[in-house]
């Protein structure tokens, strides 16, 4: 019998990979023995933003800072499982790391349908009713677009 998950995609925050998501995406991917991937949304600079990095840089400066924030985010997210596995001693089966630029649930939904991930995995801070309310939060708009479960992890503050 086949097994619908074939893969897990584990979006996150940089400072949101906390050991409880993690250790939740890890206990999955045993039990359905699939490959996880780890993405980290990067929101683009808003207009403004990216007006002052035109006017103060020449765009090939631009374009290699912005790389090697990319570059750094990556190498962060990778240090972050590997001591997390060390420390309980599990093996991660991770054999992507992405960074990807846009709104974080439109990028979290579309790499989910890319790499036809069959959980996605997401992290969850508690929020006041109003403040969800008014501009809702990436885990809920991940939830309701989904085409795939979704399994949201509380994180602690």
């Amino acid at each position: 019998m086949e097994t619908r998950v074939k893969r897990i995609l584990l979006a996150t925050a940089l400072e949101d990979l906390e050991t409880d998501v993690l250790e939740q995406a890890i206990s999955q991917a045993g039990l359905c023995g699939v490959p996880i991937t780890v993405m980290h949304a990067l929101e683009p600079l808003s207009d403004f933003g990216q007006s002052l990095v035109d006017t103060y840089l020449l765009p090939e400066t631009g374009a290699e800072l912005y790389q090697q924030k990319v570059a750094h985010v990556k190498e962060e997210l990778y240090k972050r499982v590997q001591v997390f596995c060390q420390q309980g001693g599990a093996e991660a089966p991770i054999d992507d790391i992405r960074v990807v630029e846009g709104r974080p649930d439109s990028v979290i939904l579309e790499t989910a349908e890319s790499i036809n991930a069959g959980l996605i995995v997401i992290g969850a801070h508690r929020h006041s009713r109003a403040a969800e309310a008014l501009l809702g939060t990436t885990a809920i708009r991940v939830l309701h677009n989904a085409k795939v479960p979704v399994l949201v992890v509380p994180i602690r503050n």
